[in-house]
């Protein structure tokens, strides 16, 4: 999407990368900035997988020692955003700003209905450290305490740079995936001899950032996964965490072999007649943590009433009126933002703002389909054989009072 709300950039195109798996925007950094290492090449996939592997080492080592690993990337990202922000306003003195009114903000419908996928996927997963709430001193004062501070601090720290940006780089110097970069590059143009230097640095941030954010995701994801196999929704074998380190070895270890698998598909795949398809495929399987929220929310609901006296640790405020109204709301968008995703252009042009298909994804439409509900097919079939596999747990569940009695 340009910064001027014309054309046209596929939501899935434009989001975040898969967790664990080695991003375009690292690789966009490592190559502009580093080795100048040919995609294919053997010192691709050699970085990739130290990128994959590393993340699951992080996840991989107690929390006690591995948590650290991502606050570093977390004060990194910070220092990262906020040396560049302090660069923009210095540029901004010496340079100049863009005159905007406020209605240059206001998004056209296609431009927002584009960015519903994108927007909500960027703000599912604040929830995710709850993943590990078992290793918390009191995570129910701490966990609702994180969410709503990492997503105040996700739109000042992303929303400063993101505005500097639209006000002080012409238009035309504003891209997609490369965008962050190529703004250091511009604006550090103030820093004089010292601007080679100073954007090596940055762009070894980033990297950095984003391996111990592919990390975080591990750490969060793998626990949940590992929950519900000894739960008996996934094989039990996967259900087990490490005595030693606490850890979901098993399921840490199956998710570092599936990203190296997609790294090696992706480079094999993604150029020439079939990247597009490929693209495809990988981003529709990325979509799919939207798209699990479509029962999550529901859920929250059926359960206040199916199971009322289980203690919660974490409640909506307002009652089950509350949750009514925030279930209803967050379930309407993520129903909205799937169905965009997986069939897009359809609600754009029942509202007037479609756009040219073929030229905007590089495949027709009938191809999109195929792969993008083949690619659901496929991984909804994995999560009903891992279930089947979990049907040994579940026989051998027995009723615990969750709540000691009151005495007599």
């Amino acid at each position: 999407m340009r910064a001027d709300g014309h054309g046209r950039c596929p939501a899935r195109l434009a989001g975040p990368d898969p967790p664990g798996a080695p991003s375009r925007r690292s690789v966009t950094a490592r190559l502009t900035n580093y080795f100048k290492i040919g995609s294919g090449t053997a010192g691709d996939y050699i970085f990739k997988t130290i990128f994959i592997w590393v993340s699951i080492g992080v996840a991989i080592a107690a929390l006690r020692y591995g948590k650290w690993i991502p606050n570093f990337g977390a004060i990194v990202r910070f220092a990262v955003l906020g040396f560049f922000s302090v660069t923009i306003l210095i540029y901004a003195i010496k340079n100049g700003v863009h005159g905007y009114a406020a209605g240059a903000f206001s998004p056209s419908k296609a431009v927002f209905i584009g960015l519903v996928p994108l927007l909500i996927f960027n703000y599912v997963g604040f929830e995710l450290q709850n993943g590990a709430a078992e290793e918390m001193q009191n995570p129910q004062r701490d966990v609702p305490k994180t969410v709503a501070g990492s997503g105040i601090l996700a739109v000042i720290f992303y929303g400063i740079p993101i505005f500097g940006i639209l006000a002080v780089l012409p238009v035309k110097q504003i891209t997609g995936i490369g965008g962050f970069l190529d703004a250091v590059n511009a604006t550090f143009s103030v820093y004089g001899g010292a601007q080679t230097a100073l954007v090596k640095i940055m762009a070894a941030g980033f990297i950095v950032a984003l391996i111990t954010s592919g990390a975080v995701w591990m750490i969060g994801s793998d626990r949940v996964q590992a929950v519900a196999g000894y739960d008996g929704a996934f094989a039990g074998w996967f259900g087990v965490f490490n005595r030693r380190l606490g850890t979901p070895v098993r399921v840490n270890v199956m998710s570092g072999i599936a990203a190296t698998i997609f790294m090696i598909a992706a480079v094999s795949l993604n150029k020439g007649s079939t990247a597009s398809t490929f693209v495809v495929v990988l981003y529709m399987a990325i979509s799919t943590t939207l798209i699990s929220y479509i029962a999550i929310f529901p859920a929250v609901i059926k359960l206040r009433y199916s199971h009322p006296d289980v203690p919660r640790p974490y409640r909506v405020p307002g009652g089950m009126l509350g949750v009514w109204i925030a279930g209803g709301i967050c379930t309407a968008f993520i129903l909205l933002a799937s169905f965009v995703a997986v069939f897009p252009d359809v609600v754009e042009k029942a509202l007037g703002a479609g756009y040219n298909f073929k030229a905007t994804w590089g495949i027709s439409r009938l191809r999109f389909e195929v792969f993008t509900l083949g690619t659901l097919a496929v991984i909804i079939a994995f999560a009903v054989i891992g279930y089947w596999l979990g049907r040994p747990v579940r026989e051998q569940e027995a009723d615990l009072a969750l709540v000691a009695a009151a005495p007599a």
